[in-house]
C-alpha cells in the first residue's frame, strides 16, 4: 500500500448530515455507519480527552468533534496512509486532533504518558486465521487482525483514567471473548 493518495484517489464524503466532511480512499476500507455509531456512544463531554486505536480516516474523531465541543482527540493508526487522512480530516474539519502512525502494541512516548477519559476502538471483526482475506491489502488490515481481541481490549485499559470509559464496536459472536479479556481489569 502506497503511504498516501493522490487527491483524485479519495472520495468526499458527508456524515451526519453533513456536519461532517470525510476524505476517503476510492478503494479500500471506507467507513460506514460503525464509527458514526462508535461516536454516538462515546459519552464525552467538553474538556475530556478520546483516544481511538485504530482510527482509520478518523470518521469516529470527527463524529464526535462534530457532537463534543472542545474535546481532545488522540488517535493512533498502524498504515500510515489512514493516519495521513485522519490528520487530513481533522484539518478539513476544523477539529484538533492529534494522529500517531504506530502499532497498539508499541504505542508512541506521546500516548504512554497519559491516560485518557474515553478509549474507543471498532477492532477488526475477524480472526486473521479464521478469515478469508480481503482483496485489498488496507481492507485486509481493518478487517483481519493479526492481533487477538484480548491485545486490543488491554491496550484500551492500559490507557484509560481511572473512572473512565472504554466503548467499543464489535461482533455479537465476540462478546464473550471481550469480557474475559475485561475481567479483573476493569470496574462495574
Amino acid at each position: 500500500m502506497t503511504s498516501t493518495w493522490a487527491d483524485e484517489a479519495l472520495t468526499r464524503d458527508a456524515f451526519l448530515g453533513g456536519r461532517v466532511t470525510l476524505l476517503q480512499p476510492r478503494r479500500g476500507y471506507r467507513a460506514g455507519t460503525d464509527p458514526v455509531l462508535l461516536a454516538a456512544a462515546t459519552g464525552a463531554r467538553p474538556g475530556q480527552s478520546v483516544l481511538e486505536l485504530g482510527c482509520g480516516a478518523g470518521a469516529a474523531l470527527m463524529c464526535l468533534a462534530a457532537r463534543v465541543p472542545e474535546v481532545s482527540l488522540w488517535g493512533v493508526e498502524i498504515q500510515p496512509a489512514y493516519a495521513e487522512l485522519a490528520r487530513r480530516n481533522a484539518a478539513l474539519n476544523g477539529a484538533r486532533a492529534e494522529i500517531h502512525t504506530a502499532d497498539l502494541r508499541a504505542l508512541p512516548p506521546a500516548i504512554k504518558a497519559r491516560r485518557f477519559d474515553h478509549v474507543i476502538a471498532n477492532p477488526p471483526y475477524f480472526d486473521r486465521a479464521h478469515s478469508r482475506p480481503a482483496p485489498d491489502p488496507a481492507k485486509e488490515t481493518a478487517f483481519g487482525a493479526p492481533l487477538p481481541m484480548a491485545s486490543w481490549v488491554d491496550a484500551m485499559a492500559r490507557r484509560v483514567a481511572p473512572l473512565g470509559r472504554l466503548t467499543l464496536i464489535q461482533r455479537a459472536d465476540r462478546l464473550p471473548e471481550i469480557m474475559a479479556a475485561l475481567h479483573g481489569r476493569m470496574g462495574g
